[in-house]
């Protein structure tokens, strides 16, 4: 009674019981009130959350925490499995997919320890709807493609269904229509077998979206006016997602699922805009963004201020439609919605161009290109295709192998039938004689086996020996190599020379790293290297050693007298010309893309100026309790496909009391803390801005008592996160 009564007022705190749900939910209640703490009360609790998951996320959030402990106290796994997919659920309708994704993942690990194939195919499926949101096509199709093969392996039709709209909405983001249109298709007729209303009208609603596609592709005419180019497009294909819209629409306001509602006024907004039905354009997208913010759907917000400044665009309110443009993209960048950010930087460019703010309307047009260069991966379309084929071909032949299979098992029967009517006569006879000579030749074997394990007892001795000494040969040689490339390292005596104060945090994740350290002075500057070889361990320990070769070689020929003074830009561009010498890299797809990312500074006390040039790996300095980062150039040192011409060299002039730090990935890319998520950029920045103040040596003491409490979160009860990649960590004033 004490958990129902907790339960009740959690519901009447945060959401009226009345509003959704309430007969179903007041009775699952009353259900509940009379159990005791067994599995029934988990399923009931469990089946609270799924009706409240986007209604109230607050009231679903602490039923599902309530459901998980009861669930741990009775050892219910399949009720503790089921529990952590809807409490996954309620993040996923709030837009944050990422603590969606971890926790589906949880799941997915429970159902494959007790082998519930329907719950690992529910969170396969699940898991691919985290990818599919960010945009991340490739990773969701094949999450789909597992699930879906699972469900047709164990003849769920409803899931079947499921896992074809979901394809096709995959393919219908990718501009893949036709395919699309087939998957959407299969699932409709799937659930209309069934008679499942509620799949009836996703799939309606998702057959309106393709429509929406088709209307915005097409293009019947082109009218030229005095002033502009006109499209003039079919308007066919826009009434049929408005109709589907329409059927859809009422089966979900019926049932009150916030998400689709808000998804499908968003439709109709769209679909009124391109009608010229401004009114009620304005009137269903501000329902939409009403509903996501109720949901607390930052994805979906995001989304709606995108479009509402797409209808304020349309009608000419530019200074509006820039409003809502902006609003949206710090959210779309908060969220990390690179799909919705991309379409934001054109947006606003194209706005502030017409205002004449040229300056600014190139910076965002400059990070359009930029992203769109990196969403734009030309083999994702490909490898999607090649996933769709390979699981069809899969499907075909694993259906001609079953059916093989079954005419061998007929064949085999009879064949059996026959044999055996020749065996009944033989038999009687020959298992006397057989009798007789076993019982001699067990003798005989007896004696023989005694002696044959004697020898094999001794040779599996001897091999264990031998394995042991090997083992021993290679641990004493990578120790012998991790002696090596600490002695490759500059000395604590240089930096304790050359630097005001400073701190070194190198922390490899084996025996020998991939990270590495560098530093050196050259013509009374000093040239310090923070770098990140490809992979970690030998492999990395052995790019590391390379690097360090070619960068003593490329700053000991610079010579002031006789040339350029020495760059930043020039030494990353001359060493990697080196990398890809050494490693016989052209550019072709099946060579190693082996590299190293790397921040090299050149300090010149005298003039107090630091240069720096980065590959994929920032600078941090902090000046009077802001923290400035410098970008680095999203290339590698060693091929790719994109590279530039000659990395980018920033010229800083360092002031009192700035604080340096240069940092591979390997501590922000940790996993770690309460939900076993990387420790991040962010939490990195704050953790500077903390304690930039404070002596270099107490902070490389916070750095890693940050790491170890990250890598041990308190409430795990001793369960800790391995380590997995090399850290580096350098801070410094000059």
């Amino acid at each position: 009674m004490k958990l129902i009564a907790k339960i009740s007022a959690i519901l009447l705190f945060f959401f009226p019981i009345h509003y959704i749900y309430a007969q179903n939910i007041d009775s699952l209640l009353i259900v509940a009130s009379n159990m005791q703490d067994d599995s029934n009360k988990v399923n009931t609790l469990n089946d609270i959350v799924w009706k409240l998951k986007s209604a109230d996320a607050k009231s679903a959030d602490s039923i599902a925490d309530i459901s998980i402990e009861l669930a741990k106290k009775i050892a219910f796994h399949k009720g503790l499995a089921y529990a952590y997919k809807n409490k996954a659920t309620i993040y996923y309708y709030q837009g944050d997919y990422e603590t969606a994704r971890n926790i589906y993942e949880q799941s997915l690990n429970m159902f494959k320890q007790i082998n519930d194939k329907k719950g690992i195919a529910i969170n396969l499926r699940n898991i691919g709807n985290t990818y599919d949101q960010v945009g991340n096509t490739k990773a969701a199709l094949d999450y789909f493609l597992r699930s879906l093969k699972i469900r047709e392996e164990i003849g769920d039709k409803k899931g079947v269904a499921a896992v074809n709209a979901a394809i096709g909405l995959v393919y219908n983001k990718t501009g893949e229509n036709e395919l699309a249109l087939k998957y959407f298709n299969t699932a409709l007729k799937s659930y209309e077998e069934l008679n499942n209303q509620i799949g009836i009208a996703k799939t309606n609603y998702y057959l309106s979206n393709v429509l929406y596609d088709k209307f915005q592709d097409s293009n019947i005419d082109t009218l030229i006016t005095d002033k502009d180019t006109i499209i003039v497009r079919d308007t066919a294909s826009l009434k049929a997602a408005e109709e589907k819209i329409l059927k859809a629409l009422p089966v979900f306001e019926q049932i009150g699922d916030a998400r689709y509602i808000a998804n499908m006024y968003e439709m109709l907004g769209l679909i009124y805009m391109n009608l010229e039905k401004n009114d009620l354009s304005l009137k269903y997208l501000k329902q939409s963004l009403e509903i996501r913010k109720q949901m607390g759907n930052k994805f979906g917000i995001a989304n709606t201020l995108k479009n509402l400044g797409n209808y304020y665009r349309v009608n000419n309110n530019i200074e509006k439609a820039l409003y809502y443009f902006k609003k949206a993209l710090d959210l779309s960048e908060e969220i990390d919605a690179k799909n919705i950010t991309v379409e934001l930087y054109k947006n606003i460019a194209d706005i502030l161009h017409q205002k004449k703010q040229y300056k600014e309307a190139y910076s965002y047009l400059s990070q359009y290109i930029i992203l769109k260069d990196n969403l734009q991966n030309e083999d994702n379309t490909k490898k999607m295709t090649q996933l769709a084929m390979q699981y069809e071909f899969d499907k075909k032949q694993r259906l001609q192998e079953e059916e093989q299979k079954r005419k061998d098992a007929i064949q085999q029967e009879r064949l059996k039938q026959q044999k055996m009517i020749t065996y009944f006569f033989v038999a009687g006879f020959l298992f006397m004689l057989i009798l007789a000579f076993v019982i001699f030749k067990n003798y005989r074997n007896k004696q023989k086996i005694n002696k044959i394990l004697e020898s094999k007892n001794q040779m599996l001795q001897e091999q264990k020996d031998k394995i042991e000494a090997q083992n021993r040969d290679i641990t004493d040689s990578i120790m012998y190599a991790q002696r090596i490339q600490r002695a490759l390292l500059p000395p604590n005596e240089f930096f304790t020379e050359k630097l005001l104060d400073y701190f070194i945090l190198f922390r490899p994740r084996d025996i020998v790293s991939g990270d590495f350290y560098w530093a050196t002075e050259k013509h009374d500057k000093i040239i310090l290297a923070a770098a990140d070889c490809t992979g970690h361990g030998v492999p990395g320990a052995f790019m590391s050693m390379l690097g360090i070769s070619y960068l003593n070689e490329i700053v000991n020929k610079f010579n002031p007298n006789e040339g350029e003074p020495m760059r930043a830009n020039v030494i990353l561009n001359e060493l990697r010309n080196a990398v890809k010498s050494s490693l016989r890299q052209t550019g072709d797809d099946d060579e190693a893309k082996d590299g190293m990312d790397m921040a090299l500074v050149i300090i010149d006390k005298k003039s107090n100026i630091i240069q720096y040039a980065g590959a994929y790996n920032p600078l941090f300095i902090v000046r009077d309790g802001e923290l400035i980062k410098y970008k680095a150039d999203k290339m590698p040192v060693g091929i790719y496909i994109r590279e530039k011409e000659s990395f980018t060299n920033y010229e800083l002039e360092v002031k009192e009391n700035d604080t340096i730090y240069m940092f591979s990935d390997g501590f922000v890319d940790q996993f770690g803390g309460e939900h076993g998520k990387k420790f991040m950029v962010s939490r990195f920045k704050e953790l500077i801005l903390q304690i930039y103040e404070k002596p270099m040596a107490e902070q490389k003491q916070i750095f890693e008592q940050r790491l170890e409490e990250w890598m041990h979160p308190a409430n795990k009860d001793g369960e800790t996160y391995k380590q997995i990649d090399d850290i580096l960590v350098i801070g410094f004033r000059v």
